[in-house]
């Protein structure tokens, strides 16, 4: 009879770990503080100063002819979430609009590609 309670409170105690849940968007996943970089990089307006402080060296022609004109007129943003980084990528999500953005992170943490 023991060890049954002591089953039973085991596997209370369990169910009750279990049950933690973390902060989860459905557009970006598990909500995380993502990188001081992407944070940053879209706090901010989009300027040739933005390229040359927050995208990689190797990226930015290619990036900078992608995306200029788009991103001048989007960021800075003022209200979004960000995910956890996951294998190198951060997705972030307007809260006013939903727009979903999804950032991909170099080796030395910089961006060299966006999706939106």
């Amino acid at each position: 009879m023991r060890r049954l309670a002591a089953m039973l409170l085991l596997m209370l105690a369990c169910t009750m770990l279990s049950a933690v849940t973390y902060p989860y968007d459905k557009s970006v996943g598990l909500v995380g503080e993502g990188s001081d970089v992407v944070r940053d990089a879209l706090s901010r307006p989009f300027s040739l100063e933005w390229v040359e402080t927050y995208v990689d060296e190797a990226y930015r022609k290619d990036f900078s002819a992608l995306h200029s004109s788009l991103l001048s007129q989007l960021l800075p943003l003022d209200d979004f979430i960000l995910s956890r980084e996951v294998d190198g990528r951060i997705m972030a999500r307007e809260r006013m609009d939903g727009r979903v953005y999804t950032i991909f992170l170099s080796q030395e943490g910089l961006i060299m590609a966006l999706q939106i």
